[in-house]
């Protein structure tokens, strides 16, 4: 059992950094300017998961 959950947070630790990369190259191409980058967090009762992004205008959201 310990070795599946080892080789599960290694597959998606994997997956989310391959994601993230993507992001960060695409975001700006996509929308003229401005970042974005995933991140996980552990706030509560949320899914532990954000999106952050600062979108050329200079404006900035965040989508759970």
């Amino acid at each position: 059992m310990r070795k599946s959950d080892r080789e599960t947070r290694t597959r998606f630790q994997d997956t989310f950094d391959r994601v993230n990369a993507g992001l960060k190259e695409k975001f700006p191409r996509l929308f003229g300017g401005g970042h974005a980058y995933l991140e996980l967090t552990d706030e509560g009762l949320g899914n532990g998961r954000g999106l952050r992004d600062g979108a050329p205008a200079g404006a900035s959201a965040t989508a759970p």
